[in-house]
């Protein structure tokens, strides 16, 4: 996958690296996975974030498909991206710039390193929690589109 570019074998390979992602999540063998996933996941995620012209359906598609895995798996160059299109939209809601295919992502990375950083984040109108904890950590399932009405 590390070299695949096209959409289909993402999609077919996205649910079953989540569903291994999860089985091993409370092993010690998950740093090792996560390693794995960052390996296999940078160059076609480096390649779709800087070609924002490709705009067909699949790519779209594909996009999100990379956004999430590389968030999901603490990528940094995601994890940056994901926090740069996050403040834009806090400073400035009416004008959400977030690709609706990305929006996911991009709160819930967003929120999570928030809250990292400062341990709390408090969202105008929200008073449900924001993170179903399964396990350590606020990483671990993120309600916040479900919660924002996305």
């Amino acid at each position: 996958l590390e070299n695949e570019m096209d959409y289909v074998p993402w999609d077919a390979a996205n649910s079953q690296l989540s569903y291994v992602g999860s089985m091993l999540s409370r092993t010690e063998l998950y740093g090792k996975f996560k390693r794995f996933i960052r390996k296999i996941v940078t160059k076609p995620f480096n390649i779709y974030s800087r070609d924002s012209n490709k705009t067909g359906h699949l790519d779209s598609f594909m996009r999100s498909i990379l956004y999430g895995l590389a968030c999901d798996y603490d990528l940094e160059s995601c994890s940056k991206m994901a926090a740069k299109m996050f403040n834009n939209w806090m400073r400035d809601p009416e004008n959400n710039r977030v690709d609706p295919g990305l929006k996911s992502t991009v709160y819930c990375s967003g929120v999570a390193s928030g809250v990292k950083q400062n341990g709390t984040l408090s969202i105008r109108g929200t008073r449900r929690p924001l993170w179903h904890q399964r396990g350590q950590g606020y990483d671990q399932h993120c309600l916040v589109p479900s919660r924002l009405g996305f």
